[in-house]
């Protein structure tokens, strides 16, 4: 077992802090939910599923670098996973890293669905 894997209950109890964080984000209480955030930021964290979900987490209160850096760390566990690079280009694109986009959605092979789509939309100009 490397120093990253986690238990079942290790891996439980994050995956009950990312739900209790979206509920409470949900009924708008930002300050409760960014202190569970705050919290899971510090966690090893190993496996796709949670680097996604703290992803996802992490741009609902508009932390958008630890969004980026943990849908990031999803795909290179997950490579095939199409909503983890759905939510990296998005995240780029939001946050205005437009050449980070066009070069991540160009770099090999599989993620020319991707580029495809952002030259349909006309937000990365790809040379597609």
């Amino acid at each position: 077992m490397n120093s990253l894997s986690l238990s079942k209950t290790e891996r439980d109890t994050l995956l009950g802090d990312i739900a209790h964080a979206n509920r409470l984000l949900d009924k708008q209480q930002t300050a409760e939910a960014q202190i569970i955030v705050d919290r899971l930021l510090k966690q090893p964290i190993a496996t796709a599923d949670l680097h996604e979900a703290i992803g996802h987490l992490c741009a609902r209160v508009d932390d958008y670098a630890h969004a980026i850096e943990h849908t990031a760390l999803a795909l290179e566990l997950n490579p095939d996973s199409v909503p983890c690079m759905t939510r990296l280009a998005l995240l780029l694109t939001a946050t205005s890293q437009l050449a980070g986009a066009r070069e991540w959605c160009c770099a090999q092979p599989r993620r020319t669905q991707m580029a495809t789509m952002f030259a349909m939309r006309k937000r990365v100009c790809t040379g597609l």
